[in-house]
This record gives C-alpha cells, sequence and structure tokens, in this order.
C-alpha cells in the first residue's frame, strides 16, 4: 500500500482523536469513502459499511469521548490554581469547551479568527460569543487584536500551554471508543 498521508494519519485507529476524524475530513473536503476505503484497508471494513455508517459511529465516539473528556478531567491535576480555574472554565459548558478549541486552534495555526466566524461555525449568537471573548480577555486567556472593526482573536501562551498540558495528559491516561 502507498505510504499514509496526513489525512491517513488522521484517521488512524491509533490517534486517540479518531472519533472526530470524520467530521474532520468533511471540513477538509476528504470524501467519506477515501475514509471509509482506508479504514477498510486497516480491517475496519466489517464494522465500517459505508459513509453513513462511518459518520453515525463518528458521532456517536464523539459523544462519548467528550464524556469522557469531562470525567478524566476532573481527576487531572493541575500545575497551578489558575491551570485549574481556567479548565474548569472552559469544561463547563460545550459552547465554552468549543470556543476554547477554536482560539487554541487558530493559534496553532496562525490564523485568527472573528467573533463572526467562530459565531457562524458554533450556530451560536455573536452576543454569545462576545461574552466568552470578554471574559476569556478579563483572565488574559484570549488576546483580541483588532484590526478595523474586526477582533482577530487567538489564545494567549498560557491558553496553548494548558491545552498542550491537556492533550499530553489525556494521550497517557485513555484511549478513544
Amino acid at each position: 500500500p502507498p505510504a499514509p498521508t496526513v489525512e491517513d494519519q488522521v484517521v488512524s485507529s491509533s490517534n486517540f482523536l479518531d472519533s472526530f476524524s470524520h467530521a474532520a475530513l468533511q471540513v477538509q473536503s476528504i470524501s467519506s469513502e477515501h475514509w471509509v476505503t482506508y479504514n477498510k484497508h486497516e480491517g475496519h471494513g466489517d464494522l465500517i459499511a459505508n459513509s453513513e455508517t462511518a459518520l453515525l459511529i463518528a458521532i456517536c465516539n464523539g459523544e462519548i469521548n467528550k464524556h469522557k473528556t469531562r470525567v478524566f478531567n476532573s481527576m487531572m491535576v493541575y500545575p497551578t490554581a489558575e491551570h485549574q480555574r481556567c479548565a474548569a472554565y472552559f469544561v463547563s459548558t460545550d459552547n465554552r469547551n468549543t470556543f476554547g478549541r477554536y482560539v487554541c486552534r487558530a493559534s496553532l495555526t496562525g490564523s485568527p479568527l472573528t467573533t463572526a466566524d467562530i459565531a457562524k461555525d458554533m450556530r451560536i449568537t455573536r452576543k454569545a460569543v462576545t461574552t466568552m471573548v470578554n471574559e476569556c480577555i478579563a483572565e488574559g486567556w484570549v488576546v483580541d487584536n483588532r484590526t478595523g472593526g474586526s477582533r482577530y482573536l487567538s489564545a494567549t501562551p498560557f491558553l496553548i500551554d494548558g491545552f498542550r498540558g491537556y492533550a499530553r495528559w489525556a494521550a497517557a491516561n485513555w484511549t478513544a471508543v
């Protein structure tokens, strides 16, 4: 078989983010047929019969892993009280959790997002995003780089470090469904 591509690595069954792979592939415009074909090649053909089944499995796994994340987060040991307060904020609601992932990804990719971008992608109001932005700026977790009338958002190094620590801890302590 050909050498695995980055997309193949995303759907690797050993990757703890497997449950989100199908949705990520859709965002990246990678066909679900490619995802299914790859997983059949990896010996998962009986489990993943078609792209609809694959999507259903990914959704189930995503919800199960969301629960695992909340449970395991309560068991994590934080280096400081500030890290613990930050984590508590971002796991307190699904919107805050997702917002935190958006601003971390924006920083990691070097592509800051606007409040409008986040609101549209999350399908929530700009006011809801603005509330989270203001709370996070006040705590020093998010940076607002205003350009004209737009707020370009990214995570601070503190938030990135916290997310990096969480990712390492999660990878060492649990596996995806």
